[in-house]
């Protein structure tokens, strides 16, 4: 599932971008773009840039000071970045539909 779908000028829907990358947080690919703020339909992680990709312990702004290791870690063990996020990401049996590079430990 990536961005908000957007109507044309005839006032038809367009498709949604297909996924190309990895969200950073959880390994699932749902990232259309890098570096839009997009939001992860599976953790809730915000991308706001690639800077955190390679230095996953500086605060995140865009995750409300999150690290990217702390999101990771949260992941892994309550299926969100953060806990507070819990309602918001695909439940575990939705996620099929997405495919998964488990590339962290």
């Amino acid at each position: 599932m990536a961005g908000p779908l957007k109507r044309s000028k005839m006032g038809r829907r367009k498709t949604r971008p297909e996924p190309h990358f990895v969200y950073p947080c959880c390994d699932y690919l749902t990232l259309s773009e890098r570096g839009r703020h997009l939001i992860c339909p599976i953790c809730f992680w915000e991308d706001e840039d690639i800077y955190h990709d390679t230095n996953p312990r500086e605060p995140s702004a865009a995750n409300h000071g999150l690290t990217l290791a702390e999101g990771r870690d949260n992941f892994k063990t309550v299926g969100a970045c953060e806990a507070a996020m819990l309602p918001h990401v695909l439940p575990k049996e939705d996620r099929a539909a997405y495919l998964y590079f488990p590339l962290k430990d």
